[in-house]
């Protein structure tokens, strides 16, 4: 993620780690006592990242939920990729557990942030990187464990 005035490169990661449904994250660590207004929707989300008063700009940026199910409602996380601009949006289609999305973690955005270091980012390259990821052994066990997903 990248301030207006201030860019990292062409492209910027936000990284969101919170519990997670599908479409929305969840602040409140208690999920057993979870009300519907403890969630925080996709649309929520896109609208806060799009106030103009808002002094980051995550148009062309890679958003990462690091959150269980978030990603579970492709259409509507299709929708919410466009709705902000990003480049990707990528994050989990099932249930994780925090040690096994960590050690996955810390592969994709090794791979991510090398992508991105060479300042040539496009659709296709970033459906390359996907494409490593569903071939590479050391990566797609995993990443189809976790239910990994990238809507690009």
């Amino acid at each position: 993620m990248y301030k207006k005035d201030y860019q990292l490169g062409d492209l910027g990661i936000l990284y969101l780690g919170f519990h997670g449904a599908p479409a929305s994250i969840h602040l409140r660590s208690d999920l057993l006592g979870i009300k519907d207004d403890d969630g925080v929707d996709l649309d929520r989300i896109a609208e806060s990242l799009n106030d103009n008063n808002n002094k980051f700009d995550v148009s062309g940026c890679v958003i990462h939920f690091a959150s269980c199910s978030t990603l579970q409602a492709h259409k509507r996380v299709e929708e919410f990729k466009d709705q902000v601009g990003a480049a990707c949006v990528s994050g989990y289609s099932k249930s994780v557990e925090s040690a096994k999305s960590w050690a996955f973690e810390l592969m994709y955005l090794d791979l991510l942030s090398s992508l991105l270091a060479k300042k040539n980012v496009t659709t296709g390259t970033l459906s390359t990187l996907s494409k490593k990821i569903e071939e590479r052994p050391e990566y797609s066990g995993l990443a189809e464990e976790l239910g990994f997903d990238m809507v690009i």
